[in-house]
């Protein structure tokens, strides 16, 4: 391509962010840290269940067999959703997780293979009498599922959840149906232009792509209360590329446009002057704005702490560590621990003068993790520390240290400085994917790493 042709591409979700307000999707392309969301966390759950439904190898089942699907749906939807879950909860910026939504997701997951079945001349039938033979005739219908579809010239591209044979009453194929998942709220009557525009896109870039189709359809399924709708009229290719042109990235940031709807649901407002200044202004509805501050560091040292200020600006605390689990009683409630400055005062003359406390150095792995439901994550290791000479790597569960357990990142502190001064070869017993693994860390002064003030 030439020059910077491709240097981005629009998707309906990009275009939709772009319109609703240019400030936001130049923010959505700066790589910031979103905030996890419970509806998308639920859905990602539901699509990716029943693509692994989808593809699913029964060669070792009998066709006859019945009273499979119950359960092999609800595993499939477990396992998902606990990989949400550790998603979400190890996004830094995320509400509360909810693990009552199970339920609502799996009703969402019962609801998609209904209009598979459906779609497969099946008529209506419950997921206890469904035999391995139905199921493979369901698969024999699925073209595609979570297929990325880009125009030639590179400047458009979709993911399609699902692409299906469009079947007569003899079933025969007799076109193509672009079908997207939808586990949100259903239209009351007709869908909006907006989603009628994302399913009009994916249907006019496959028949793009491929000159010799039948008949394209594009639906919108919404699991929720299993109907379909139909998005019909127009090409939209033409106001897509129109629309690429206005998109091209600039150094500046894009005109904000705030209002309650374009900002309810952004997931970059924190770092959004104008998402502030329309707060301040009482340009936005009033309402809780907490998990939506933040500080921004410009420059950051990973070997500072944080000061923490009362509410008429004493210094009161530093930062010592970030956790996941600040409260015992209450998961994904995260917090830093920080150390009140009375106990500093009796170190603060050797601090300010040598940079360090006269008291021998503790033992240092070198490590930075996070606590979340009584695990302790690695995070990252510090580059050349002791942690990564020894073999630790980021994704890691501390699971003990010299054999003990560890219960809490402020445990495996407390048992790693008890092992002695810096030096000191610490044993962590480490879970990473399926396996135990002992790592035998020698520990160093982290102090040494660091550029102390010179003395004079």
């Amino acid at each position: 391509m030439e020059g910077d042709f491709t240097a981005h591409q629009l998707s309906p979700s990009s275009w939709n962010r772009y319109e609703e307000c240019p400030r936001k999707y130049w923010l959505s392309r700066q790589r910031l840290p979103r905030k996890a969301s419970m509806p998308a966390a639920m859905g990602t759950a539901v699509h990716n269940s029943v693509e692994d439904l989808c593809n699913l190898d029964l060669s070792d089942k009998d066709d006859s067999e019945i009273a499979w699907l119950p359960p092999t749906s609800k595993a499939v939807l477990d396992r998902h959703w606990a990989l949400e879950r550790d998603i979400f909860l190890a996004t830094p910026r995320h509400p509360r997780w909810k693990d009552e939504m199970i339920t609502k997701a799996h009703d969402g997951l019962v609801g998609a293979l209904n209009i598979l079945f459906s779609k497969s001349n099946m008529g209506k039938v419950a997921l206890s009498e469904v035999t391995v033979a139905q199921w493979k005739q369901v698969q024999s219908i699925v073209l595609s599922n979570e297929g990325t579809l880009v125009s030639e010239c590179g400047r458009l591209m979709g993911r399609l959840d699902l692409l299906v044979a469009d079947l007569d009453e003899n079933g025969d194929s007799k076109g193509w149906i672009v079908a997207d998942l939808k586990t949100g709220n259903p239209p009351k009557q007709k869908l909006n232009e907006k989603v009628s525009r994302q399913l009009r896109f994916y249907r006019d870039l496959l028949k793009e792509i491929n000159p010799d189709h039948p008949p394209v359809y594009a639906e919108g399924w919404y699991s929720s209360n299993q109907t379909v709708h139909r998005a019909d009229g127009p090409s939209v290719l033409d106001d897509a590329f129109a629309a690429w042109e206005g998109m091209r990235p600039t150094e500046e940031p894009l005109e904000g446009t705030p209002g309650d709807l374009q900002c309810g649901f952004c997931e970059w407002k924190a770092w959004c002057p104008t998402w502030w200044a329309a707060r301040r202004d009482g340009t936005l509805s009033p309402g809780s704005m907490f998990r939506d501050e933040v500080v921004r560091a410009v420059k950051f040292d990973p070997e500072s702490g944080a000061a923490l200020f009362d509410s008429v600006g004493a210094l009161v605390g530093v930062g010592s560590l970030f956790v996941q689990d600040a409260k015992p009683d209450q998961s994904s409630s995260p917090g830093n621990m920080f150390i009140p400055i009375e106990l500093l005062k009796t170190v603060i003359d050797d601090l300010v003068t040598y940079g360090k406390s006269p008291a021998p150095p503790r033992p240092w792995l070198g490590i930075y993790s996070m606590e979340a439901l009584g695990r302790v994550l690695v995070t990252s290791v510090a580059g050349d520390g002791p942690a990564e000479d020894a073999g630790v790597e980021p994704g890691d569960v501390v699971a003990a240290v010299n054999g003990s357990e560890v219960s809490s990142l402020a445990d495996l502190y407390r048992k790693v400085w008890a092992t002695g001064q810096a030096g000191v070869t610490v044993e962590l017993e480490l879970l990473r994917d399926s396996d135990v693994l002992t790592i035998a860390v020698e520990t160093s002064d982290r102090s040494a790493r660091m550029k102390l003030p010179r003395s004079h």
